[in-house]
């Protein structure tokens, strides 16, 4: 019987331990909860694009400024989108917000891989346009990861080609891209050619058969 007491009360023991573990994390969850509406009613809905720009702004050390943030969020042509919520979004329009996040930071250096994969046509020749004209401006220096070759001829100032992560060539756009380095490292047939606007672009005539 002794033996079964012991047991009985060490079971008990056990339940509490448990019992007091879930108070303790629901009032970790609790605090969290209203940490979190706090923190909305000073910025406003953190899901909300415009003041995602905001809280990045002032997380970076900035003064707020929502009309910077709607300036921004204009110039990437998705003003109309300032009060979305994130999860409205699509990829591309998600995508753009990112790019808008980035920008107010007022970087010195700016990283972007692939910002332009979710984007259709219009959108991806604006920003760039937008990119060119920001690096200018903020005489900054912007790296970008992209697998369109005729995006990086018509926009880099200069290109580093990679192959299994070895430098095959890297300089001047139209001294890098060429139909032997596209060979070496897509296996492809292809050649520059300027259009009738004097723009130099990719054209692509094959596969290389191995």
């Amino acid at each position: 019987m002794m033996s079964v007491v012991e047991n009985t009360r060490s079971i008990e023991t056990g339940y509490r331990q448990v019992l007091r573990q879930r108070i303790a994390i629901l009032a970790a969850i609790l605090v969290a909860i209203v940490a979190s509406l706090l923190l909305d009613f000073t910025l406003g809905p953190s899901g909300i694009a415009i003041h995602t720009l905001l809280q990045t702004q002032r997380a970076s050390g900035g003064e707020t400024s929502q009309h910077q943030a709607i300036e921004l969020l204009e110039k990437l042509g998705i003003g109309h989108l300032a009060l979305s919520y994130l999860d409205q979004l699509s990829g591309g329009q998600k995508q753009l917000v990112g790019l808008a996040q980035s920008l107010i930071r007022r970087p010195s250096l700016l990283l972007l891989d692939e910002p332009l994969s979710a984007l259709d046509l219009n959108y991806q020749l604006h920003v760039m346009d937008v990119i060119s004209r920001e690096t200018r401006e903020r005489n900054m220096v912007t790296l970008m990861v992209v697998h369109d070759i005729n995006i990086a001829l018509r926009h880099a100032a200069q290109v580093l080609m990679l192959k299994a992560g070895q430098r095959i060539a890297c300089g001047k756009p139209e001294t890098v891209i060429t139909a032997e380095s596209l060979a070496q490292v897509y296996g492809v047939c292809g050649r520059i050619e300027r259009c009738s606007q004097g723009r130099a672009q990719v054209i692509l005539d094959g596969v290389i058969e191995k």
